[in-house]
């Protein structure tokens, strides 16, 4: 009601729409919630909120181009929009493109010292190496990410994935349950 009641005031208000969105989001009126972030949009193409939200919702529609191009577009619009970058470093690291996942790793992590940010960068960059088996790298990416004071949380993740890498998996799933008690 009161979304309604301020796009009622002001059209033009994308926060207005984007809060409509959600709650048609909640009520699980995927198509209405995705029309309101349109409108927002509409109303101001470089509101990132309702950008970014779009990108999600194309995620979960499992349209991963879709959802790539509106993260795109939200990082043009802030080069600084680390929120957005991870999604597009996800979405490499889904769609087995090692390179930018790479890259934007590396992008997250000049960008942002937030813990959540650091971790992940170090995290994906130790993830797309193990992919390649390339354990040497994971473990530079291990050493690099407790240097950085990353969470215990990302180590142990890290610390996990060499270990199964390595064949030692009763290490690695010791290393998973104490992920399981461990906050992060």
């Amino acid at each position: 009601e009161a979304a309604r009641r301020a796009i009622a005031l002001n059209p033009r208000l994308p926060e207005a729409h984007k809060a409509e969105s959600l709650n048609l989001r909640f009520q699980n009126d995927k198509p209405g919630a995705k029309a309101a972030l349109l409108r927002a949009v509409d109303a101001d193409p470089r509101f990132n909120p309702a950008i970014i939200n779009l990108g999600v919702h194309e995620f979960t529609e499992a349209n991963l181009a879709g959802a790539e191009r509106y993260f795109r577009r939200a990082v043009e619009v802030d080069p600084q929009e680390t929120f957005a970058m991870s999604w597009l470093l996800f979405q490499a690291g889904w769609t087995r493109r090692p390179e930018m996942a790479l890259e934007m790793a590396a992008t997250i992590r000049r960008t942002s010292d937030q813990p959540f940010y650091v971790g992940t960068a170090h995290s994906v960059r130790a993830e797309v190496h193990l992919r390649a088996g390339n354990i040497d790298a994971a473990r530079v990416c291990l050493s690099e990410a407790i240097a950085d004071g990353v969470l215990e949380s990302d180590v142990l993740a890290i610390e996990a994935g060499i270990a199964a890498s390595e064949g030692r998996t009763q290490e690695a799933r010791a290393m998973v349950v104490r992920l399981r008690a461990t906050a992060g």
